[in-house]
């Protein structure tokens, strides 16, 4: 098949999404497809962000190459903030793919839960987006994914009749070279955003440092939080945070490789978790919030402790109980990586990906 894979920004760009385009790419052309990308061509500033709303030459462009490409699929991603809905109607007779990768196509607001990241007029405006997405996507799509039940069943509450659950996926690679006893850091990887939760990691960790003299507190990537982010741990837990920019995938696993435990205290709602995924897969056992699309995969792997979103005070016990009990880190570790193995290689997930792509091709061409 040959397949477009269609996103607001470059695949490897550092956030999640770019990340996951790469493995999608790598694993399709591993199985004998022929993949490019439309994906980091169109980025909006100034007056122009005005055209998140709709980009007519983006999708005159998308329609471009499609045609140019001779693409059979269009696998479109996070389109919203940059492409625009309209190119959800680039003129191709190739079959039309989505995944939804976050909530933003069912009009809830970004941010923390009950704490809307967005003024109200942004609010709205991009409510209205939603709603137009959401139109053109159930007219045109000939196949819907979703990397989870939580954000699947969103889908269905706003009119997708036939979402497909296909959770996402992770190169396993070789076994960890070590175990997480061998480390006492704590690692959090993501965007430096409120909604993350790094705040009160930041606070849970402080109370928890002075019981683990050795213990660390690694960040990893970038936002608008930095400063704030950096200010507040100099404050609470001087010498014991370390920063470091946005990595690439081996980056990222070196260092889960020398973790004892990865932190995602998300307090926005979640489709999946791409880091808790690749965690799993370096052994490392998770502290979550309580969100349903985190703890989907956790849950039934038995690899994270579960705390209330946004509590610090059960986060700091979280931290503290896998910083004290080595012998339960290795097993929750072992037992994440154990259902990555069965669940959620590449070979495994590439495989209905190609199952959902064959499916749409038939239904565009009835």
């Amino acid at each position: 098949m040959r397949v477009l894979l269609v996103n607001d920004d470059a695949p490897g760009f550092g956030g999640g999404i770019s990340v996951h385009l790469l493995r999608l790419a790598r694993g399709l052309e591993a199985a004998g497809d022929v993949v490019e990308f439309f994906a980091g061509a169109v980025q909006h500033r100034g007056w122009r962000r005005a055209l998140d709303l709709w980009d007519p030459g983006a999708r005159a462009e998308l329609s471009r190459r499609t045609s140019a490409f001779g693409a059979e699929v269009i696998h479109f991603h996070n389109v919203l903030t940059e492409l625009s809905p309209a190119v959800y109607g680039a003129q191709s007779t190739a079959a039309r793919v989505l995944t939804v990768h976050n909530f933003h196509l069912t009009g809830e607001p970004y941010g923390p839960v009950g704490a809307p990241s967005d003024p109200l007029v942004p609010r709205v405006a991009k409510a209205a987006q939603a709603r137009l997405a959401r139109g053109i996507a159930l007219r045109r799509m000939h196949a819907v994914m979703a990397p989870g039940g939580a954000i699947a069943d969103a889908l269905k509450r706003v009119g997708f009749t036939n979402v497909r659950v296909v959770p996402n996926f992770v190169d396993a690679g070789a076994d960890p070279a070590t175990p997480p006893s061998s480390s006492v850091d704590v690692l959090f990887v993501g965007r430096l955003g409120r909604e993350k939760g790094i705040y009160e990691l930041i606070e849970a960790f402080a109370r928890s440092a002075a019981k683990h003299a050795a213990a660390r507190l690694v960040v990893v990537g970038e936002g608008e939080e930095s400063a704030s982010l950096r200010s507040l741990a100099a404050r609470t837990a001087p010498g014991r945070v370390e920063f470091t920019s946005a990595l690439d995938e081996a980056g990222v696993r070196a260092l889960m490789d020398r973790s004892r435990l990865v932190a995602m205290p998300s307090t926005t709602r979640e489709t999946s978790g791409i880091v808790a995924i690749e965690a799993a897969s370096a052994g490392r056992p998770l502290v979550i919030s309580d969100d349903p699309g985190l703890r989907e995969f956790a849950d039934a792997a038995g690899c994270a402790i579960v705390v209330p979103r946004g509590d610090v005070a059960a986060l700091s016990t979280a931290i503290d109980a896998l910083l004290s009990d080595p012998a339960m880190a290795d097993r929750m570790g072992a037992a994440g990586r154990n259902a990555v193995l069965a669940t959620r290689t590449t070979d495994v997930v590439i495989a209905t990906i190609r199952e959902v792509y064959s499916a749409a091709i038939r239904s565009a061409r009835a």
